[in-house]
């Protein structure tokens, strides 16, 4: 799954292109990405 693709299926993330991180404006949006069988981080 493309980070894009993330992104546009959870809103309440942001991708900060600047640092390539993901910023969490809330626990909830974490943990879906800690349930994600992928690496979001590359």
């Amino acid at each position: 799954m493309a980070i894009g693709t993330i992104i546009q299926r959870f809103p309440e993330l942001r991708l900060d292109r600047s640092r390539s991180n993901i910023h969490f404006r809330d626990d909830t949006a974490l943990r879906v990405m800690k349930s994600l069988p992928v690496s979001v981080h590359t």
